[in-house]
């Protein structure tokens, strides 16, 4: 009987100890970032889309997985993933989409990460085109250990510059956002 008593106890422990280390694991799994710097910008990109509410992440990894050769992307900015999802969707409403076609509809898809991309290792001081084909003026200032250029007057940091980390796949800038404009390129203006 005493035997018995102990196996109870000892699962009752059991199930105390697991179900919040199981409970951790799941949310170390979907941080992605909040608890990993990645080495390059496809590994951002990657650990990026696993955020719940970051809508703009999963469009640009699910593209950037098609696209070989060095890159540097220009991630949206906002005041975290739940803003830049609102500001997003605000835009593709505008122009008669619904809140789920940015990752839903491959063409639409694509049109946002071509406009917020270039087939460059990094962004330089120029006039510089995009994927989407249009031309954007940049310039860029290095200082110690950071890296900040604008993009046609909207600010954009190098996310990588701050680690010392340089990759020749590519780099990743944050877009910074001014008051009352959205905090990424527009895409859709132009009708393809």
């Amino acid at each position: 009987m005493a035997a018995r008593g102990r196996g109870w106890l000892w699962a009752l422990g059991a199930a105390i100890f697991l179900i919040p280390l199981g409970l951790e694991l799941g949310y170390i799994w979907q941080a992605g970032l909040d608890l990993h710097t990645p080495d390059n910008v496809r590994g951002y990109l990657e650990l990026s889309r696993r955020g719940r509410d970051d809508i703009a992440g999963k469009a640009l990894w699910t593209e950037v997985r098609h696209v070989d050769g060095p890159l540097t992307v220009l991630m949206p900015g906002g005041t975290g993933d739940r803003d830049l999802t609102a500001k997003l969707s605000a835009y593709l409403a505008k122009q008669g989409y619904g809140e789920g076609d940015l990752n839903g509809k491959a063409d639409l898809r694509r049109r946002f990460f071509e406009a917020h991309a270039f087939a460059l290792r990094d962004l330089q001081t120029g006039t510089l085109k995009t994927l989407d084909g249009k031309a954007h003026r940049v310039v860029c200032k290095d200082s110690q250990r950071s890296r900040n250029c604008t993009l046609d007057g909207l600010n954009a940091y190098s996310y990588f510059a701050p680690f010392g980390k340089t990759a020749d796949d590519g780099s990743l800038y944050m877009l910074g956002q001014k008051p009352g404009e959205a905090p990424f390129l527009p895409f859709l203006d132009d009708p393809k």
